[in-house]
């Protein structure tokens, strides 16, 4: 039985085979020729002598006019060939011929293109070091066209040969010849030695070039957390990537450094350089600390620092003559505010000194020398540094080689004299105050002045020790400093129970409308005055917002509100990073302030009794003329969309820009002709998608409006900024007078009554922060000391019978009366205090090596060397845990070391 038909399309049925009178089917051979089979001669001339029955004959003509087997065979045996035969070579029509010729030769037309285009048969293009590699692709290439040419011939001798067959067979070829090139290649590399050795990941498997480039950035900036940007993201790489968090300043307040790696070259060019194969160079621009980020204007403060975290440098030498006693100067910087301080003092072998002012500050970042730190002090550093009740850690950046005076002088100097320096400069710079009371700084001061300067270069905020009218010191003759036991046994700043600022002075009296007066108020809490003239006419200005009604004051307060922290808008602006949309928020802000009143013509015509109150409002309109004219040079609602490039309202006083977007037209209308001549024949035309352009296209005008946008800040910087920041100072004073009225007014204070002598009386007074919190009212209570009467007294009592709370009603009193609050009492009658002294409680100290009795000893006698006749002296449960004859002598001998009538 004969087999089936195929009813796939086979590579015969291309080829019409020739008319034959009979219409019987051929039958398919029963064993199919091999094409891959290597036939000598010989087998082909047995094939030919082969007759095959006579209606299976097919004649098929070949472009080269080879005789093929039909043909040799029908020559051989002409002499008995049948008139069947005959008539079906020879009486094939014209038209026949001539369409089987058309076909053969699109058959050879073909085969030569297959056999042409072997890139199907070659292996994948090698590298240029690996030669060997292409010279095995091609000797297999040449196998391969030898191999097929045999197979087309075979295939063209003996049509009998199932083509489906042949086909198949040959792909097999094919994938068996690539695979062996392959396997080939493999086994090559792997024999040749000449390159080097690759680096092994910890996976096992080679690194890539890109890991390669990020574990060299890796090992090169070690201690850093690196942002790398790969493509159109930024990537973080090995422990960096199990450190990361969402949001960079939580990052920042756990102590990290955090750098950003940028692409520092652009496709187009990495096309057409000379390394176009390698990965893009990619280098750190940016770099971060918590004190360093100059976050955006609308920022929250951190509630545990009520502030932008500060920054401390610290250089210290011992002192010759008194082992332990060592000379410190210290450098505090804001970069988010711009404020600078600076102090240089003497402290004991228990770092009382140091441990105040780390308290007052509050450093999230200390600059410290690698070597020279005495032991006490590393002591107090490293308590102070773990001591945190939230997930804030502080930084600690190490100096290698503390700079001599004499090169610490020259750097600082040509920091203040660089040309480069003078534009952005604040008017007391230009004036040359700053440089003034630069050159009179003590050597210690000047030495950590320039590891400042050095350091902040780093980031690119070293301009913030520009910015300021002039440096303020950190101990001053018109301000009491609280020493650090005071602040923590108060409850002056936060309280002892969970670290937060709930329950605390600072809580209750802030009642601020704007962040930087929050933070001005911070600051006299924390420095009460001791100057008569400053504090009666803080107390007074007080007393007149808590009394009036007038509309100036109405105003003052509205004009207040809703305002963002200016101060830091202005810090961002100073260093170039204030983004058009903060510009704008700043600049209405300002205009907003500027049109709240009309001018006055001198500060008596505001009509308040209180000068500082005149003061202020008097300098406000003076903003609106030079406020008016910057408006008026932008468009408002293109800067809030942060495009720059169309957001002024002359853009002809930025040449840059306006070629820029002459060069841009220019481009589209060229691009438009040659869209005319590709477009001919065809319906294109050329559109915004969407109506809109697309990002790319934009970036066309970012270089010439960033520089326009650059340049408009630095021209605020030069003419407006001293003017800028004196009216936010003016303002944050305004914001907290207005509180402590608002306070006073709430909670029924009363003004306190300042005389020339050291006594003090207390008529029925209240626990500000106890009162804040109890739904009752709140126990009063009276002392009088002095006037006659003794200045010392012994409080007695039971447990829990509000001891202690009398105490530190006592001391908060007068700490509220010295920074010009209303006070929480009938009356308060009282001389100045030029310090406030507290030893409360009974807590170990083992962090930094004292015991519970030695951290009271220790506190007395810091206390002994300080006070004063006008200190006032708080001391709790002295000599707590020993006997009761121990405590009593503890009692009888610290009124002895200082006479009563000097205490």
């Amino acid at each position: 039985m004969a087999p089936k038909q195929n009813s796939q399309t086979i590579l015969s049925s291309f080829f019409s085979p020739s008319p034959t009178k009979s219409s019987k089917k051929r039958e398919r051979p029963a064993s199919p020729i091999d094409l891959t089979s290597d036939a000598d001669d010989n087998d082909l001339q047995v094939l030919a002598t082969e007759e095959p029955p006579i209606k299976k004959i097919k004649v098929v003509r070949s472009s080269q006019s080879q005789p093929g087997p039909s043909t040799r065979q029908k020559t051989k045996k002409s002499g008995n060939a049948t008139p069947y035969t005959q008539s079906t070579l020879v009486s094939q029509p014209a038209s026949s011929h001539t369409q089987e010729a058309e076909k053969a030769k699109r058959h050879e037309a073909f085969k030569k293109k297959l056999l042409a285009d072997d890139s199907l048969f070659k292996p994948p293009r090698p590298s240029e070091s690996d030669t060997s590699h292409t010279q095995l692709a091609e000797e297999e290439t040449e196998s391969i066209r030898m191999r097929i040419e045999d197979k087309g011939k075979s295939i063209d001798e003996d049509s009998r040969t199932d083509p489906d067959s042949a086909f198949e067979e040959l792909m097999s070829a094919f994938s068996h010849s690539g695979s062996a090139v392959g396997k080939r290649r493999a086994k090559q590399k792997g024999s040749a030695g000449k390159k080097l050795p690759p680096k092994i990941g910890p996976s096992g498997e080679a690194y890539t070039p890109l890991e390669l480039q990020v574990r060299y950035n890796l090992e090169d900036n070690q201690g850093t957390l690196l942002m790398i940007e790969v493509g159109y993201k930024y990537k973080f790489f090995g422990d960096d990537a199990k450190d990361t968090h969402i949001h960079i300043y939580r990052l920042l307040a756990r102590g990290y450094k955090v750098g950003v790696v940028n692409q520092v070259e652009t496709a187009a060019l990495k096309k057409v350089s000379d390394n176009r194969n390698a990965p893009f160079d990619r280098k750190l621009t940016c770099l971060y600390t918590a004190a360093t980020y100059v976050d955006d204007m609308m920022a929250e403060d951190d509630s545990e620092f009520y502030s932008p975290p500060p920054f401390m440098c610290l250089i210290e030498e011992p002192k010759k003559n008194s082992p332990g006693d060592v000379d410190i100067s210290i450098i505090i910087i804001c970069p988010s505010t711009g404020d600078v301080v600076w102090d240089d003092f003497e402290d004991s072998l228990m770092r009382i000194e140091l441990e105040t002012r780390l308290v007052h500050a509050r450093p999230t970042e200390l600059l410290l020398p690698e070597r020279g730190v005495s032991e006490a002090t590393t002591k107090m550093l490293q308590y102070f540094t773990g001591d945190t009740t939230t997930d804030h850690r502080i930084r600690v950046e190490h100096i290698k080689e503390v700079l001599p005076y004499t090169d610490a002088f020259s750097a600082v100097s040509k920091f203040y004299t660089d040309k480069k320096h003078a534009a952005v400069a604040s008017e007391s710079f230009k004036s040359g105050k700053l440089m003034a009371e630069v050159t009179a700084f003590p050597q210690r001061v000047v030495i950590a002045l320039a590891q400042v300067i050095k350091y902040l270069s780093n980031f690119g905020i070293a301009d913030a020790l520009l910015e300021t009218k002039f440096f303020s010191e950190f101990t001053t003759r018109t301000h009491m400093l609280l020493a650090a036991n005071t602040l923590i046994n108060l409850e002056i700043y936060k309280n002892t129970t969970d670290g937060t600022t709930k329950g605390s002075l600072l809580e209750v009296l802030d009642k601020t409308q704007t962040k930087f007066g929050a933070r001005l108020l911070k600051s006299w809490i924390g420095r009460p005055l001791v100057d008569r003239n400053a504090l009666q006419e803080r107390v007074d200005a007080v007393r007149e917002i808590r009394d009036s009604d007038s509309e100036k004051l109405e105003m003052l307060r509205r004009t207040l509100k809703g305002l963002p922290d200016l101060a830091r808008g202005l810090c961002r602006i100073q260093y170039g990073q204030c983004t058009p949309k903060e510009l704008a928020t700043i600049l209405l802000a300002f205009r907003k302030i500027g049109d709240a009143f009309e001018g006055f013509e001198t500060p008596k015509d505001v009509g308040f009794e209180s000068h500082v109150l005149n003061d202020v409002i008097y300098s406000l309109p003076k903003l609106r003329i030079p406020i008016k004219g910057l408006i008026d040079s932008i468009r408002i609602e293109q800067a809030v969309e942060g495009k720059k490039e169309l957001m002024w309202t002359e853009p002809d006083n930025f040449p840059g820009l306006v070629d820029a977007a002459v060069l841009l037209q220019t481009a589209e209308v060229e691009l438009a002709e040659e869209l005319k001549k590709c477009a001919f024949g065809f319906n294109c035309v050329y559109h915004h998608f969407s109506g809109q352009v697309i990002s790319t296209m934009r970036f066309v005008h970012f270089a010439e409006s960033q520089k326009a946008y650059k340049e408009f800040l630095l021209d605020i910087s030069n003419n407006c900024y001293g003017m800028l920041r004196d009216t936010v100072n003016k303002l944050a004073v305004a914001d907290c007078l207005s509180s402590l009225g608002r306070v006073a007014l709430d909670s029924n204070y009363v003004k306190p009554m300042f005389t020339e002598d050291d006594s003090l009386e207390i008529v029925e007074g209240r626990h500000p922060m106890i009162e804040s919190v109890l739904h009752t009212p709140f126990v009063p209570n009276s002392v009088t000391m002095g006037y006659g009467r003794p200045r010392s007294k012994v409080i007695t009592g039971p447990n829990m019978g509000g001891k202690s709370s009398f105490v530190r009603m006592v001391a908060l009193v007068v700490l509220m009366a010295q920074i010009g609050s209303h006070v929480p009492a009938k009356s308060v009658r009282m001389g100045l205090h030029d310090s406030i002294l507290t030893r409360m409680g009974a807590s170990d100290d083992l962090a930094k090596g004292r015991s519970t009795f030695m951290v009271e000893m220790s506190e007395t006698s810091d206390i002994l060397h300080t006070a004063s006749s006008r200190s006032l002296v708080i001391l709790d449960e002295l000599g707590r845990g020993t006997s009761t004859f121990d405590g009593v002598s503890h009692l009888n001998g610290f009124p002895r070391k200082h006479s009563l009538n000097e205490i």
